[in-house]
């Protein structure tokens, strides 16, 4: 038997008839792929996250089972010269850091003393605490540069070109993160506080914040409706949710409205749908997590103050496996899902 040596001589014309029966088989390869291949969803939109002032939140399974890394925190604009609400902080953003969240910041009046508590801090001030914060906290790449803007009661309620300052300092400071310019409740001074900001800022800011409690008790939408007509840009709820009971003042005497556990988890539900409301909207906050140990103005927890689900969770819980069916919410990740079922 005689060998077979290589290479092999193959006449020209078997070689040109092989690459023709091989390209016509990858053609038919590729139809019958393009004919069972379903089409990519598009990339969900909207995040959904907590607002809360208590590290409590990363010791509950509750949490965990939520997939919901989105988390924000309101801290003093002098929160680090202020040792009491500095060891909180820090408290919360060791344990954040740990559970892998991420932290939004918003910014408020100084609690150090009630003196300081009446007064805003200059540019300068404001500057030297933005950039220490940012340097203390690298990984906040999301921040309100102050909370709840145009509430009546504010300190920046007629000072809103004070506040374009303040989003003017903190977008220097981090040019990369994102920033929200107006944080307003959706009340009867928005339009003129929103206009009279935005003569002053040096950017026109590409998200805008607001609290909607009002549209989502009243199952409303006017608030909203009205923002996304002012301004351009992604809007975000950066505070919202069913409220249970809070404390009003009337004519000298306080008085408690009791809406109950139905009513929040009714109005937590339609909040969360009115995001379906326009693709601008992108981001859910809703407020808070636990109800108070002791009531004194405000109850709005999704859980008990023994860390108990209310009603309002157990809707959180089953419109996300809705938003992510329809991806709306963006799906858990299978690393989150192996890490959540160890707990």
């Amino acid at each position: 038997m005689t060998p077979i040596t290589f290479p092999l001589r193959i006449p020209a014309r078997l070689i040109a008839l092989g690459t023709v029966t091989a390209i016509l088989l990858a053609l038919g390869a590729s139809a019958t792929v393009a004919k069972t291949a379903k089409p990519k969803p598009a990339p969900a939109r909207l995040q959904v996250g907590i607002g809360q002032q208590s590290s409590q939140l990363f010791q509950s399974p509750y949490w965990y089972a939520l997939h919901l890394p989105n988390v924000r925190y309101v801290a003093p604009w002098d929160v680090l010269s202020d040792k009491s609400q500095r060891i909180r902080f820090d408290d919360f953003m060791h344990s954040a850091i740990r559970a892998r969240a991420n932290v939004m910041i918003g910014l408020s009046h100084s609690l150090r003393t009630a003196k300081l508590a009446t007064r805003l801090p200059t540019p300068a001030q404001y500057q030297r605490a933005v950039r220490a914060l940012h340097k203390r906290y690298p990984t906040i790449r999301e921040w309100v540069p102050w909370n709840e803007v145009n509430h009546p009661s504010a300190l920046t309620a007629r000072k809103p070109g004070l506040v374009a300052t303040y989003y003017n300092i903190v977008k220097k400071a981090c040019p990369k993160c994102l920033v929200v310019g107006g944080d307003v409740l959706d009340t009867g001074n928005m339009k003129w506080w929103i206009t009279q900001f935005l003569r002053k800022t040096h950017n026109k800011p590409r998200i805008w914040g607001i609290h909607n409690y009002s549209d989502a008790n009243r199952f409303k939408r006017e608030g909203v409706v009205r923002l996304l007509r002012m301004v351009k840009g992604q809007i975000w709820f950066t505070e919202t949710g069913g409220v249970l009971r809070y404390r009003i003042h009337v004519r000298g005497t306080n008085k408690t409205r009791n809406f109950g556990e139905a009513h929040a988890a009714k109005a937590t539900r339609y909040v969360l749908d009115l995001s379906r409301l326009s693709k601008r909207i992108t981001r859910v906050y809703l407020y808070n997590w636990t109800a108070p140990i002791k009531y004194t103005t405000w109850d709005s927890g999704l859980m008990t103050s023994m860390m108990r689900p209310r009603k309002s969770y157990h809707v959180l819980r089953a419109w996300l496996v809705r938003a992510r069916r329809s991806h709306l919410v963006p799906a858990v990740p299978a690393v989150t899902r192996k890490r959540t079922a160890r707990r």
